[in-house]
């Protein structure tokens, strides 16, 4: 009996795949190209997020200390003339005795005057002073002038305290072992500077204030801080928006929330929950700084479930599952107030089973039995630059396969041993003085290797090419590129601009690494958009756009068939 029904259930799935591929291949590019997460879609299926321009933080106020005057009555000025042939130098560290030299060198091997004695303390204090070294000084010690010898003694300045107020959530060791590394002996006013900004630019800190005060000693400095946090580290965002596949329901509503400072030492906790009429799908993610140098520890959870509710496809009962499981780390190797150069070091477990009439069934080739099990390990390096009217920003992804995990392994058909590289370019400027704001954006990836649905590369969409579907191509090698302009029409009183006209032209183009060429291998539109941003709770977009290439879906008419993109959200909180 057993082997009766175990015949039958093999003929009847042979039976189905038989009848029921040809059909099923014209909906593939929307059944086995739908991706669940937003945080874990396709390579080219999440967007570039946008940048803003924005004028940099204004340098924290400092008020300096002066440098301890010398006293009356010391033997080497009270006299007229000394007859000089060597300087001697003490506890310098930060310039070198040739570099001290350079100033010295016109008064020796003659006769000085005390004035001119005192202008050597200074040229020297200068020195340091002019590049930074604020409370660093020459003092003349008292001594006895033999065989024309003069000792000159640095007093090269530290900081004896920090003395940190203002601070309530946020850990008081989260804040000072940011600014500590700006703080090596000796003191530099324009490294403390530089990491009191780069703590400013936290989105946990609204405001800095700094104080550098002199200390009890000669070259001590006290630097008295006092912050204020961001009103809400959290929010809770609400939106809508017709984002996904009209396979499984284009218009999809959302909860997203996140707390950036969940411990009081900068850990950020986000999640959202997300629903069409055919996808459920939710995403966790933990970050957590591991020192001060921002090392950057992530783990992350991705999960969801899915089901064809587009005619003619869905009384086939099509669904799908998924999930991802990653862990990552990510160094700043460079780190200033306008540039940024960091590398990431990511590891994902990945799995995906599709169904059809309620059994396992395979869409893509290299699926076995409508699973795929993908283990990933991405390198990525990152680079930004920005200037108060200008955004540089490229980003370069490698891809590994492992055989690990119980991966899917194939001899001939695709599987989880790929590499691919992915690269990301985005420019924003400032143009003019009114407020106008040109961009640029493209993304590319490159493979040697036929890619399992979860690793192609997807075209079409709202952030990718507006004016078609979600996902239109998903091929193993694509390109898509953006050039945008965004020009304010309305501003507030307070010269916020509340609404945008955004004109735009985008491009794509995709194709399989191997096998013959699928039509179209390009598609292209132009169109125009409305951004509304009454204040920071509401934020909501429209775009549409003239398809330059006609495609025909066969499918129910969606709004997206229209070239209509649109987006609202509201922060709750």
């Amino acid at each position: 009996m057993d082997s009766y029904q175990s015949y039958n259930s093999t003929q009847g799935q042979s039976l189905l795949k038989q009848i029921a591929f040809p059909i099923l291949a014209l909906a593939l590019s929307d059944v086995a190209a739908q991706q669940p997460m937003e945080r874990i879609e396709r390579p080219g299926e999440h967007h570039t997020p946008r940048l803003e321009l924005e004028e940099s933080a204004p340098t924290p106020p400092m008020i300096l200390p002066p440098l301890q005057p010398l006293t009356d009555g010391e033997r080497l000025t009270a006299g007229l003339r000394i007859h000089i042939r060597q300087f001697q130098f003490k506890g310098n560290t930060a310039f070198s005795n040739r570099e001290l030299e350079e100033i010295t060198d016109s008064f020796k091997n003659r006769s000085i005057t005390s004035a001119e004695l005192h202008e050597i303390r200074q040229l020297i204090t200068r020195l340091y002073v002019d590049n930074g070294y604020i409370n660093s000084g020459v003092v003349i010690p008292d001594q006895k002038v033999t065989g024309g010898s003069i000792t000159l003694e640095i007093i090269e300045g530290v900081l004896a305290n920090i003395e940190l107020t203002g601070n309530n959530r946020l850990r008081a060791s989260y804040i000072l072992d940011r600014i500590k590394p700006g703080t090596d002996s000796p003191l530099n006013i324009n490294s403390l500077r530089q990491h009191l900004q780069l703590l400013r630019q936290n989105p946990l800190i609204s405001r800095i204030n700094a104080e550098l005060a002199p200390g009890l000693q000669r070259g001590a400095g006290i630097l008295r801080i006092k912050v204020q946090e961001t009103e809400r580290p959290y929010q809770i965002t609400a939106s809508y928006d017709n984002h996904r596949s009209p396979a499984v329901g284009a218009e999809r509503k959302q909860l997203a929330v996140y707390h950036r400072n969940l411990l009081g030492f900068g850990d950020m906790l986000s999640g959202h929950i997300g629903k069409t009429l055919g996808l459920h799908d939710y995403a966790i993610s933990y970050s957590i700084p591991l020192n001060a140098y921002d090392t950057q520890l992530t783990m992350r959870y991705d999960k969801s479930r899915s089901k064809v509710i587009e005619s003619p496809f869905n009384n086939l009962d099509i669904k799908s599952r998924s999930h991802t499981i990653g862990i990552g780390i990510r160094q700043p190797l460079h780190k200033t107030t306008s540039t940024e150069l960091a590398l990431e070091l990511a590891l994902e477990r990945r799995r995906s089973k599709t169904y059809l009439l309620g059994l396992p069934f395979s869409f893509s080739p290299g699926v076995e039995d409508g699973a795929s099990h993908i283990s990933v390990l991405r390198f990525t390096q990152h680079w930004m630059q920005r200037s108060p009217r200008q955004v540089l920003t490229f980003s370069s992804r490698f891809s590994f396969g492992l055989n690990a995990m119980d991966a899917t392994v194939n001899s001939s058909l695709p599987d989880s041993k790929f590499i691919s590289w992915l690269g990301q370019f985005l420019w924003a400027r400032r143009v003019g003085d009114h407020g106008v704001q040109v961009s640029f954006r493209t993304n590319l990836q490159l493979t040697e290797d036929s890619l399992l649905p979860l690793e192609q590369f997807a075209v079409g969409g709202a952030y990718s090419v507006r004016g078609y579907r979600e996902n239109q191509l998903v091929r193993d090698v694509g390109l898509v590129s953006s050039l945008e302009f965004k020009i304010p029409l309305l501003r507030s009183e307070a010269g916020y601009s509340q609404v945008h006209l955004i004109p735009f032209l985008d491009y794509g183009w995709a194709k399989p690494k191997f096998g013959p060429s699928l039509e179209p291998a390009s598609i292209q539109s132009l169109g125009i958009g409305l951004q509304w941003t009454p204040g920071r709770h509401l934020h909501a977009k429209i775009f549409w756009a003239a398809p330059l290439r006609n495609i025909d879906n066969g499918n129910e008419h969606d709004w997206q068939d229209s070239g209509i993109h649109f987006s609202v959200a509201y922060n709750l909180f």
